[in-house]
């Protein structure tokens, strides 16, 4: 069975979408990414994906949030070994997803799980001793 229809076959969800798009980025590039695109890629019509994502933009945050999603939380109670092993995270989360930088870097608003990573480094940083000041610059 092609993956096409294997994906055909699976109920349509907002993961699944979100996924898909990813999956769509990586091997298309960013700039192949539509509505219209993913739904083929999906086997459905383009109006199907709006039960799922409001539009593009909707979109894009939910495939920041699935990559974002990919970076390891922090296991080391020193903070530099926990800062260091969520930037590597991070590192390879963004260099599996090429575009993925620019699709961050575009967003105007930080989605929730952006949010979350954000406030885990100053977690780890304000539990290593720095000052707020510090931790926000």
């Amino acid at each position: 069975m092609s993956r096409a229809q294997t994906l055909r076959r699976a109920p349509l969800n907002r993961d699944r979408v979100l996924r898909a798009a990813v999956a769509l980025a990586d091997d298309a590039g960013i700039e192949a990414l539509s509505m219209r695109h993913l739904a083929q890629e999906l086997g459905v019509v383009p109006m199907a994906l709006y039960k799922h994502v409001a539009n593009k933009e909707e979109l894009l945050d939910g495939m920041v949030d699935v990559i974002v999603g990919e970076i390891d939380p922090p296991t080391h109670a020193d903070w530099k070994d926990a800062i260091r092993q969520r930037i590597l995270s991070a590192r390879q989360a963004l260099l599996g997803h090429r575009w993925a930088s620019q699709v961050i870097e575009s967003r105007t608003q930080a989605t929730p799980a952006v949010l979350d990573y954000m406030d885990s480094l100053m977690g780890i940083f304000r539990a290593g001793g720095f000052s707020v000041d510090l931790t926000t610059m």
